[in-house]
């Protein structure tokens, strides 16, 4: 996102969408091409979800994994 940093925020009807809409907040339109989620018995509690992003004209894929709540974060999945 051009090195810029910040918070930003967004809602949706999950967790992909508001991902999706805070970045829009942030300036960056994103579309998700294709997304998979899968459990993470053996690493522990959570889930890892793959998407694939495009912005502009790049395409990239991204990864994120779901902690418990006490743990959560949120990772960028898209390029700089």
């Amino acid at each position: 996102m051009d090195g810029r940093e910040g918070d930003y925020e967004g809602t949706g009807s999950g967790t992909v969408s508001a991902f999706t809409h805070a970045l829009a907040a942030a300036g960056v339109e994103v579309a998700i091409v294709d997304f998979a989620e899968e459990a993470a018995v053996a690493a522990g509690p959570g889930a890892t979800a793959y998407a694939q992003c495009r912005v502009g004209d790049e395409v990239r894929w991204g990864r994120g994994r779901t902690r418990p709540p006490s743990r959560r974060r949120s990772r960028r999945c898209c390029p700089r």
